[in-house]
């Protein structure tokens, strides 16, 4: 067997693949047994036809194609052992003309596995980002506290007011939606999305108004993120919302504290615990990007298609939900099909790389789940499923996966942290905290 191999792309290759002639004559020899079954000759049963009478009845088109699949397979198979290959995904195959006691020759475009080369990470620096605790923070949780106890008093005599919680039916139509229930609801004044509490300043108890707002574009449900909608709002009742004094008697009957000192100080430490876990996921997920660019990475052009493809067929399932098209989608975020692709293309391309690089670190490391964490994750899984607390859509073998995922996660994070040196840096500036929350979002 000749094989000529010409790389033509990253993990694609060229296998230029000749059978001999022997082999061929043997696969015909094969494919006359097998049709000479199925073939019906006048005067014989089936199966004993002599080959040259067999000949004038059998479909010389249909038998030279599988002919050819008699020969192509095996070919591959020992040709990719020969160039010590291993194949991903889809072959494509170009045959050449083919004749009986000749050799035949064919073209296989073939993918390979993804190659990663670890560069060396050691001493690599990484900057772990140190968020102060301000007094100002402090405050926001207390008062945050004193707004989760706060006592609702009906109010009578004048429409809503800033600072008010307010009971209404409301129904939200957004674009694309076809109906819109009307729910009751409590809203808080000063907490809604641009435009919604102004819409409602004055509004006097039964009576209803009708106004159209866009959603942000970070909107916590992403099938109304950026959307226009029309609200329908009828108020039934206004309170005002009155915070409880904060007294040293007021945090001892809630439990918390037996003081207001004693509580700010417990919760400056609870801060400074959440705040240095923003700067250890900040760290780690810097250090993980420094592992992907020290890395030389190439992979199949398949896994970006197949990446694509996944991100497409969730992204039509959210549309469907929301009632809504893929071009209203992208007419909403700005974007011509041909930017959105691009888009999740490079989505596509910076997951695999981190997805590689991370797997082909644990391989190295040594870094496995072992038998005891894979018990207890799934056992999680089924205590959750029994109370059917699964997250919606997922089901217990993805749960179990990614319990998993995130146990191997911590260990490949843990042995980044060894290898390479973490420095402690101050962030200073007001909003410091939701500037590292978000970057850890990211």
């Amino acid at each position: 067997m000749q094989i000529t191999k010409n790389k033509v792309g990253p993990c694609a290759y060229e296998l230029r693949i000749g059978v001999d002639a022997d082999a061929v004559a043997r696969a015909f020899a094969r494919a006359y047994r097998e049709f000479s079954e199925v073939t019906r000759v006048p005067g014989f049963r089936p199966g004993k036809a002599p080959r040259k009478v067999l000949e004038r009845f059998v479909n010389q088109s249909r038998l030279e194609e599988h002919v050819m699949e008699l020969l192509a397979a095996p070919a591959l198979k020992d040709a990719l052992a020969s160039e010590k290959m291993q194949s991903y995904g889809e072959t494509h195959f170009e045959p050449g003309d083919l004749a009986e006691g000749e050799p035949w020759e064919f073209l296989a475009r073939v993918s390979v596995e993804p190659v990663v080369t670890l560069g060396d990470i050691s001493g690599v620096k990484v900057e772990r980002p140190v968020l102060p605790v301000t007094d100002d923070d402090v405050e926001r949780s207390f008062e945050a506290l004193r707004r989760r106890h706060a006592v609702h008093q009906p109010v009578e005599g004048r429409g809503v007011e800033r600072g008010d919680v307010v009971i209404v039916k409301m129904s939200i139509q957004a674009e694309g939606e076809d109906t819109a229930e009307e729910r009751r609801s409590i809203i808080p004044i000063g907490e809604n999305i641009p435009g919604f509490d102004e819409a409602l300043l004055g509004q006097t108890p039964d009576e209803t108004r009708e106004f159209d707002l866009r959603f942000p574009d970070d909107y916590d449900d992403a099938s109304r993120a950026g959307r226009q909608a029309h609200f329908v709002v009828t108020v039934v009742a206004v309170n005002t919302r009155e915070l409880p004094e904060p007294t040293d008697e007021w945090m001892q009957s809630l439990g918390e504290a037996s003081s207001l000192a004693e509580y700010r100080e417990q919760e400056r430490l609870r801060l400074r615990q959440r705040f240095d876990a923003y700067g250890d996921e900040i760290a780690s997920s810097r250090a993980i990007s420094a592992l992907v660019e020290q890395a030389t990475i190439e992979y199949p052009r398949q896994m970006v298609e197949e990446e694509v493809d996944r991100s497409l067929r969730n992204l039509a399932a959210e549309l469907e939900r929301a009632h809504t098209t893929y071009d209203e989608y992208l007419q909403m975020g700005g974007l011509t099909r041909e930017q959105h692709e691009d888009q999740l293309e490079a989505q596509a391309d910076q997951r695999i790389r981190t997805r590689l690089a991370l797997r082909e670190f644990a391989s190295q490391q040594g870094l496995k789940v072992t038998k005891d964490e894979t018990d207890q994750a799934v056992a999680t899984t089924q205590s959750l499923a029994e109370a059917s607390s699964l997250p919606v859509g997922r089901s217990a073998a993805e749960h179990t996966y990614s319990l998993l995922n995130q146990v191997l996660h911590g260990k490949v994070t843990e042995r980044l942290r060894e290898m390479m040196e973490f420095v402690d840096t101050d962030v200073e500036g007001p909003g410091a905290a939701e500037e590292a929350k978000g970057e850890t979002d990211a």
